[in-house]
């Protein structure tokens, strides 16, 4: 015993020390609530900050551990890292091997190398910023080098990176490399304590930066750090059902992830309701590596008894690899509050709310992705609202009003083109808006929802007065819970004007990536430019008020909500259409989905008997083969008949002759027409009148 005594003191005295440190992994994917387009708050911003430079001291909204000791503040490096020694004044901008005292320390490195954030360039405009997602006691602080560039490189549309370190309030931390172009530069991945005797390399002094990264989180590249004295943790992230469940069985999909620093190979799967009896299953055959996830169906299915209930779920993993307790207890536990239903649904119809705006180049692409909606097989169950919102800097758009500005401060809204498919925060999204890829298939989704209610719009319009009386009525099908609102939005299609704040910028135009658009031809800007479905009103607001319907619905419970107003003499009361919506009201993202939407034309009343009307009605309407255009003429008239794409040209002409008073048909082929949308025009002496018709085979 006195020899080994002896020589511990030796070791000791020759510098040796016997620290814990992190280890890493490397995985791939992030879950769907990271984004790495999130917006964030600016940290540095492309106004060129200074070369090598240090932020102001930023603030964890936790307490987080680093090597052991509590931190709360750290400062930035435009050169890839963080530090928390916040007492530092330099940035360093050359990488190097780790350990080294000389280095920076109580560092994390993202990707350290010399960078700058630059104003140059026509990208996205670098910046670096944080976030905070998630709730307590498991929130991730992120901070994100957001499109900057290597230092000598020109700024360019090619040549950029995103870089991001994720602190988790349970304990440890990752760096994400997301996204990126073309970058030639190496750098350091990794850490290091604040003596600078001690730290981890997840990959350098000479790390590429990934290649092929898409932007999706499914191929982000991972470097997990795991705290060493943490072998096993095992958390539960996600469950497959949503706020309702069905009275019955309902399968049970759970989602783990493995924050310890050994491969999970089995593992009790466990979850109660409402505190009752553990239904725990042990689950053999997996494999999860450090850092990564996976999906475990449990075998026992949830049993709902009763509609119109609450129930808690309760999950959770332990006794890991066959023996093992969870070595971090914060994150074992994912509860979810469900409410109990009859699976009696109602109609349901999407609401597609975009964001767009006159100045926005890439927006009449937007368009195009909107037209294939109108046009496909979900269009008669969809209705939308386009925001017209003016850029932070430079532009304007003359639809801008006030709704469209609540919309923005409501749901952060970034980018544009962009849009909300039932304000449903989808996988992979960091918020509710998000990116037009994604605008069909998540349509086609949202249609094949549970709705618990109906909804229908009526009104009736005064040409005279232009006074509106609107009423929204919700017919409930089974049970709901929450708080529950209904508005009204008032749109107007086929809006035109000169200047500005009308003609659209177009980005696809001469752009040999979109020489198939319709828009590729059409100048930039688009003079004229037809803009479809845009959003006028909001009644009472974007998001309604409290009070109408109440915190329980029972199936066969009905509520109306009724407004009136005078509709400007700027809009073409032809043109306008009214869209109730109920949705759930909350400050928080993915709390405040659409649940259903209706939409209507103006009823008019009141017409003046001396002015000439004329009914139009199409059928079948989606068309795939013969149109019959059904007249109906309040007296004799003649009148010119054609059909226009939505561009307003004309596509083929119907007719041009005379007709009697009361009914008469007109008949088209559409077989040789593109699928889309399109309108039967009727001129007469007396005005002109129009119906929409939608081409899908």
């Amino acid at each position: 015993m006195k020899k080994l005594f002896t020589l511990v003191c030796l070791l000791a005295a020759a510098g040796w020390t016997f620290a814990q440190n992190y280890t890493t992994a490397s995985s791939t994917g992030t879950e769907a609530a990271f984004d790495y387009a999130a917006t964030g708050s600016s940290i540095m911003a492309g106004a060129n900050p200074a070369t090598d430079q240090l932020s102001a001291a930023q603030t964890i909204p936790f307490t987080f551990t680093f090597y052991g000791q509590a931190v709360t503040q750290y400062k930035v490096s435009d050169n890839g890292y963080i530090t928390f020694n916040t007492g530092a004044t330099t940035s360093d901008p050359n990488n190097g091997t780790l350990p080294n005292a000389l280095s920076p320390t109580n560092a994390i490195f993202a990707f350290w190398d010399a960078l700058d954030v630059s104003s140059a360039g026509n990208g996205s405009a670098d910046a670096v910023k944080s976030w905070t997602y998630g709730t307590t006691p498991t929130r991730i602080h992120v901070i994100e080098w957001y499109s900057v560039t290597p230092t000598g490189a020109t700024p360019s549309t090619q040549v950029f990176l995103y870089a991001t370190i994720r602190l988790y309030e349970c304990g440890d931390f990752d760096v994400v490399l997301p996204f990126g172009g073309t970058v030639t530069t190496s750098a350091t991945i990794g850490a290091q304590d604040a003596t600078g005797a001690n730290a981890v390399t997840a990959s350098g002094p000479s790390a590429a930066f990934p290649t092929g990264l898409t932007g999706p989180g499914s191929d982000d590249v991972v470097h997990n750090f795991f705290w060493g004295g943490v072998n096993y943790d095992v958390a539960v992230t996600t469950m497959n059902l949503n706020d309702y469940v069905t009275v019955g069985s309902n399968n049970l999909q759970i989602g783990v992830k493995n924050f310890g620093s050994t491969t999970i190979t089995s593992l009790d799967l466990n979850y109660t309701v409402n505190g009752g009896s553990n239904q725990s299953s042990n689950i053999t055959g997996i494999s999860i590596a450090p850092g990564a996830s996976t999906t475990i169906n449990h075998p026992v299915p949830l049993s709902i008894s009763t509609g119109g209930s609450n129930y808690q779920l309760c999950v959770w993993a332990d006794n890991l690899n066959s023996g093992n307790p969870d070595g971090r207890s914060c994150n074992d536990e994912l509860c979810r509050d469900l409410f109990g239903i009859n699976g009696n649904s109602g109609d349901k119809h999407v609401l597609i709310e975009e964001f767009t705006g006159a100045w926005c180049g890439w927006c009449p692409h937007g368009a195009e992705y909107l037209e294939a909606i109108e046009s496909g097989s979900s269009g008669p169950d969809v209705e939308i609202a386009s925001a017209h919102l003016g850029p932070a800097v430079g532009g304007n758009d003359a639809m801008e009003n006030q709704p469209s500005k609540d919309l923005r401060t409501n749901f952060n809204v970034s980018s544009y083109p962009s849009a909300m498919v039932d304000r449903v925060l989808y996988s992979g999204e960091a918020k509710e808006p998000h990116s037009r890829s994604y605008w069909q298939s998540n349509t086609t989704a949202q249609l094949a929802e549970f709705t618990p209610c109906d909804l229908t719009v009526t009104n009736t319009y005064s040409q005279s007065t232009r006074q509106v009386e609107a009423n929204v009525t919700v017919d409930f099908t089974d049970y709901a819970i929450g708080d529950i609102r209904v508005f009204l939005y008032v749109t107007e299609d086929h809006v035109s004007g000169s200047g500005a704040g009308y003609d659209q910028v177009n980005y696809l135009y001469q752009n040999a990536s979109y020489s198939s658009s319709v828009y590729y031809n059409a100048g930039d800007p688009i003079i004229n430019y037809d803009h479809r479905h845009v959003l006028r009103e909001a009644f009472p607001s974007v998001t309604g008020n409290s009070g109408l319907i109440p915190a329980t619905a029972n199936p066969l419970d009905s509520y109306t909500y009724s407004t009136s107003f005078t509709l400007s003499a700027n809009y073409d009361e032809n043109e306008v259409r009214l869209v109730g919506v109920v949705a759930y009201y909350s400050t928080s993202m993915g709390e405040r989905e659409v649940i259903n939407t209706a939409g209507t034309t103006l009823n008019i009343v009141g017409v003046d008997p001396s002015e000439e009307r004329v009914g139009i009605e199409v059928y079948p309407n989606p068309a795939s083969d013969i149109a019959i255009v059904n007249l109906g003429f309040d007296a004799a008239s003649d009148a010119e008949i054609s059909l226009t794409n939505q561009y307003g040209q004309v596509v083929a002409t119907l007719g041009n002759s005379s007709f009697h008073a009361g009914s008469s048909k007109v008949s088209f082929d559409v077989k040789d027409l593109a699928n889309g949308v399109y309108f039967v025009n009727v001129k007469t002496s007396n005005g002109s009148f129009a119906e929409k018709i939608v081409v899908s085979r």
